[in-house]
């Protein structure tokens, strides 16, 4: 509507100065010379004007012709780069399904046609999995390295470049692929599960421990209890393979009071006395820690125990029960201790009042086994057979 009424407005201007000034042009129309060197162009104003219009609207003409062609080349490269995103697109869409599928052949041919930059990299990945899989650790390699070199992929390139070094107990090369990741990354749970699988896989217990601490405030309270533990077993395995059983029960009574009442300490101890056979031993220190209350990470090594008569563990187990009669932890412990120590008649009631309790309880395996061990092979099937029918 602006510009309609703009136009209008010079018309009515050009009419106006027409009429007032068109007669005086007619009668007084002038005089121009173009002159340069020995060239020369004589002309009156009105044909001046004339021939300034014609190459106005010759040059506007020419502009457009090339405005229009430029038009026609983006349109003519984005249809083509249009095309190519999409056959790019399907690529990835039909890796991915053959991918989920578990065609991997398939997968690979199709990923493999995409460009390394496209998606952020993250088809790479996959053709790294997939390479994993066909167990081609040279061309996972390779397409980690590529990985690697994209800002959106390096992360993730180096974490499986870590696990593939781990794959082949190349623990260093492992712990140097994690290094390079940023702060932030190192502190992720994963990657320090990683760590300190590498640690622990090559028997490196102290270094465990040292860098634990760092790990404390990464890692959920269990999180950290779990490497806590694995780090103070394989330090006293290490313990007992190279000093002997009676060395380390030598450490243990010489330790301080702080490593006595840790639990962590305590389980991993244990594991080496029950590892080396010492079960009575292993037995003594049980019912030595748990004076009054069990201890829920102690509780279930009373099960581990293999003595022909484990009176003190039984005897501690009965005192708890009358505590808490229908605990079903502590009747099933006591259930196996009784089994392994052939007291079939007291691992029988026990199991037959979990049973009440409990009727789906997975001690009716253990009734089972009495019940083979009795020859009575009747009941033992059909304890069996109720048994599967439950899982």
């Amino acid at each position: 509507m602006i510009r309609l009424v703009i136009i209008l407005g010079v018309l009515l201007f050009a009419i106006v100065l027409g009429m007032t000034w068109g007669t005086e042009f007619i009668q007084n129309r002038g005089y121009v010379l173009i002159t340069r060197n020995d060239w020369k162009i004589e002309m009156n104003i009105l044909s001046f004007t004339l021939v300034v219009l014609a190459l106005y609207f010759v040059t506007w003409f020419v502009f457009r012709i090339i405005g229009t062609l430029l038009a026609m080349g983006n349109w003519s490269l984005g249809y083509w780069q249009s095309k190519g995103e999409k056959k790019q697109e399907n690529a990835l869409t039909q890796g991915l399904q053959a991918y989920s599928m578990g065609q991997y052949d398939v997968a690979e041919k199709w990923l493999s046609s995409i460009e390394p930059s496209r998606f952020g990299g993250a088809h790479l990945l996959l053709l790294s999995n997939i390479a994993h899989k066909n167990s081609d650790s040279q061309k996972q390699s390779e397409i980690l390295t590529k990985a690697e070199a994209l800002a959106t992929t390096r992360n993730s390139a180096l974490v499986v470049k870590a696990k593939q070094a781990m794959n082949i107990a190349d623990f260093a090369t492992a712990r140097e692929s994690l290094k390079q990741l940023p702060d932030k990354e190192q502190r992720s749970p994963l990657v320090i599960e990683t760590l300190a699988q590498s640690y622990a896989l090559a028997g490196e217990w102290k270094q465990l421990q040292a860098y634990l601490p760092t790990w404390k405030k990464s890692l959920s309270k269990a999180q950290y209890l779990e490497l806590e533990k694995r780090a103070e077993l394989g330090r006293y395995a290490e313990l007992a393979s190279k000093e002997g059983i009676n060395e380390l029960i030598a450490f243990w009574e010489s330790a301080g009071r702080k490593v006595k009442k840790s639990v962590i300490h305590q389980q991993a101890f244990v594991q080496q006395l029950l590892d080396q056979g010492m079960h009575e031993q292993a037995q003594s220190y049980l019912v030595a820690w748990q004076p009054k209350q069990p201890v829920a990470q102690l509780l279930p090594m009373f099960a581990k125990l293999k003595l022909k008569n484990p009176s003190a563990a039984l005897a501690k187990l009965e005192e708890w029960l009358k505590q808490t009669p229908e605990s079903l932890e502590l009747l099933s412990v006591l259930a196996k201790v009784a089994f392994t120590a052939n007291d079939y008649d007291l691992s029988e009631k026990v199991i037959n009042k979990i049973l009440q309790l409990n009727p789906k309880a997975p001690e009716s395996l253990l009734l089972a086994q009495i019940k083979e061990r009795q020859h009575n092979t009747d009941m033992a099937l059909t304890l069996y057979k109720r048994q599967l029918e439950i899982n």
